[in-house]
């Protein structure tokens, strides 16, 4: 590798973190109230605690660091809905988010990805990431 293509590089990743650092700073301080929905769309608990959305939105964010996104990539057809995980913002922005019950998956809309939201987008998560998402009562307290 040439110097001016390791330059190159050194400087689009740092570019790229302070673009990540603004977006994630933004949207989880954005957020206001998170509510979580059972299998049926039933509501089983919500928050306005910006603590506690924090919490939520980081081990969100840190799954997806941790795995390739993929944009519009379909769930498996068995996949099971578990929780459908809402985060309002104080725009009125809805952040969606789907965990299921038998596939450690996680289905976004309107989940900043990247610069700006993107309509769908989804990953597997590691076993950590997922048991934490299953508990929602801990994650809202």
């Amino acid at each position: 590798m040439t110097l001016k293509k390791a330059i190159s590089s050194i400087v689009l990743t740092l570019l790229a973190m302070i673009i990540f650092v603004m977006n994630s700073t933004s949207t989880s301080k954005a957020a206001e109230t998170m509510k979580v929905y059972n299998q049926n769309g039933k509501l089983v608990g919500y928050t306005h605690k910006p603590q506690a959305i924090k919490k939520f939105y980081h081990t969100v964010n840190n799954s997806r660091l941790k795995h390739k996104v993929y944009l519009l990539h379909p769930i498996p057809q068995n996949a099971q809905l578990k929780y459908h995980y809402r985060l309002i913002t104080s725009k009125d922005r809805k952040i969606d988010l789907w965990l299921y019950n038998n596939q450690p998956y996680l289905k976004v809309r309107n989940y900043p990805v990247s610069i700006f939201p993107v309509p769908q987008a989804s990953w597997k998560l590691s076993p950590k990431d997922y048991q934490k998402l299953q508990h929602p009562q801990k994650l809202l307290s």
